[in-house]
């Protein structure tokens, strides 16, 4: 069809139809508008994977603590393995209080996978 043809079939539809034609075209882009947006939203509420890994790992760590308020970590890091996309390995220490009331130093690192502890190791 070519662009005189359509503009000839426009002209010949009555007022009503042209304007219903014009609410349905509208409503079709505001609908997708509204769509696109709240798409946007909803990924903007989600929480960063990478963020989301260190917290389950310090909390997996503060779990096995005697003294958890007195935990103290370091800055972490986080590495994803290139083999492993859905994994974060994080290592890191915590300061915190053991059974005796001794502020002792522990290294740690978490493996973790589809947002679960997988492996777990730690030292004084």
């Amino acid at each position: 069809m070519t662009h005189s043809t359509i503009r000839s079939r426009w002209h010949n539809l009555t007022g009503p139809t042209q304007s219903l034609i014009k609410a349905a075209i509208i409503g079709s882009l505001a609908t997708a508008l509204i769509m696109a947006i709240a798409w946007f939203l909803y990924q903007a509420s989600q929480p960063d994977p990478a963020e989301q890994a260190e917290n389950t790992c310090q909390a997996y760590v503060q779990h096995h603590l005697k003294a958890p308020s007195t935990a103290e970590f370091s800055t972490l890091t986080a590495v994803t393995p290139d083999t492993e996309p859905d994994t974060r390995v994080i290592s890191g220490y915590v300061d915190a209080q053991n059974g005796f009331g001794a502020q002792v130093r522990t290294q740690f690192t978490c493996t973790i996978r589809g947002g679960i502890v997988d492996t777990f190791w730690s030292r004084p």
